[in-house]
């Protein structure tokens, strides 16, 4: 009887994949510090799971990852690429870099500014409503604010295009017309240093709108006020000046010199003049005299001319510094003895908004004195006389009537007062037929 031997071999245990191909289990030849076997568990044919906090010597390589994306866990805990089309790129991620603070803070401290690159005129840019500057040459926005002076690094850029303007070099060149709907709000500043061959709108602590050409020649630009002004004294309706002393200024301040119909006025207001009689004059100190008057009416910054006092010093135009009381009150002249004399407030225009103004005079008048004398009369804004608007005749005898009259462009500042005095070269009385002055 023939016996059968059997013979056994040990082979280990392999796994059996797809097309039954036998699967090795593999592991990154790397040094895995405390790796055993007893670390590796099989949880299927291809997977092993690594129990525990292990220290990787080297790098892991994943030949199923896409290079320099970020790593995640899908919804099966695999550890995949993060695609770029959902996810950022390691280049965005590296924009965040160096922040120190919460990132919507800041953005939400700098989104009401819209910045531009710009030279030492050109500012922020603010609009109230949506904060947005349009391509195509439209501004839109309730109202846009130039709120600050920016540095050539605001964007940490040298040039900055659009389809309507460039900036480069500190310069900005539109290339289109921009229209600006609602408001342009320009700071208070100073003359500023000429750019060759451009020109700079701004306006100063004046006020007032300026131009300068790129030569640095500056030109006031016309306000265009609405404001208009008259007074004085219609045909008919004489007015006049008794002259106390030769050659000394006088304000023409009597009442049928007015600002009330026909005169027109809107935006300037017209008060009234007065005048009086000094009794006694006294050291104020300081440099100041104090004037008594019975009963004088006037007030601190009313501007009047004083003559008939023997000392020059006090004859002259001044304002008033103070009223201590009803019957006194004082002026700036060196005190040398007490004196009597005279006094006048002009009536006067009161200016009620900044600009520059034209204004123009004209007068016919008669004088008492039957020889040859000269008067002059001119307008003055407060303590300043407006030379260039002076206007001067010669009458020969008391029958003759003579025509004068000024103009002239005035910068002049709410609150100025408008006024005219007159001076004639003999003691006497001058009578205005008329006289106009109107200002716009």
């Amino acid at each position: 009887m023939r016996k059968l031997l059997f013979i056994f071999f040990l082979i280990p245990i392999l796994a059996i994949g797809q097309n039954n191909k036998i699967i090795e289990p593999e592991i990154d030849a790397k040094t895995i510090d405390g790796l055993t076997k007893d670390s590796i568990v099989r949880t299927s044919a291809v997977t092993q799971t690594i129990l525990g906090a292990k220290t990787f010597s080297g790098s892991l390589t994943g030949s199923y990852l896409t290079a320099s994306e970020m790593l995640i866990t899908n919804s099966s805990k695999d550890i995949v690429s993060a695609p770029v089309s959902a996810y950022p790129s390691l280049t965005e991620l590296g924009y965040v870099k160096g922040l120190t603070s919460d990132l919507q803070t800041q953005l939400n401290l700098s989104s009401p500014t819209v910045k531009s690159r710009s030279y030492a005129e050109i500012a922020t840019i603010e609009t109230f409503r949506d904060r947005v500057i349009a391509d195509g040459g439209s501004t839109e926005g309730l109202g846009i604010l130039i709120t600050e002076h920016l540095s050539a690094d605001v964007f940490g850029i040298s040039t900055f295009e659009s389809n309507n303007f460039t900036v480069s070099a500190g310069v900005v060149e539109l290339a289109d017309n921009i229209t600006l709907r609602g408001f342009l709000y320009l700071p208070e500043t100073i003359t500023p240093t000429a750019i060759a061959d451009f020109g700079a709108f701004y306006t100063k602590a004046d006020n007032i709108p300026y131009f300068q050409d790129g030569a640095g020649v500056e030109k006031i630009l016309s306000t265009g006020s609405a404001d208009y002004g008259e007074m004085g004294n219609v045909y008919g309706s004489s007015a006049t000046e008794a002259i106390t002393t030769a050659d000394e200024w006088q304000a023409m301040y009597h009442a049928n010199i007015t600002g009330a119909s026909p005169h027109l006025n809107s935006g300037f207001s017209f008060v009234a003049g007065s005048a009086g009689v000094i009794a006694s004059i006294a050291d104020a100190g300081g440099g100041d005299i104090t004037v008594t008057d019975v009963a004088h009416t006037l007030l601190v910054g009313d501007y009047i001319t004083i003559n008939g006092c023997t000392d020059a010093a006090y004859n002259g135009v001044f304002e008033v510094l103070t009223a201590p009381t009803a019957d006194t009150y004082t002026v700036t002249a060196v005190y040398t003895a007490t004196d009597t004399g005279t006094w006048q407030m002009g009536s006067y225009l009161l200016v009620g908004t900044t600009g520059i103004y034209r204004g123009s005079w004209n007068a016919s008048f008669s004088q008492s004195l039957n020889n040859t004398q000269t008067s002059i009369t001119t307008p003055y804004i407060n303590t300043t006389q407006s030379t260039k608007a002076t206007a001067s005749r010669l009458l020969a005898n008391n029958t003759d009537v003579g025509s004068i009259g000024g103009n002239g462009l005035m910068s002049l500042t709410a609150g100025d007062r408008i006024w005219f005095a007159v001076q004639t070269t003999g003691a006497q009385t001058l009578t205005f037929t008329i006289r106009n002055m109107s200002i716009e």
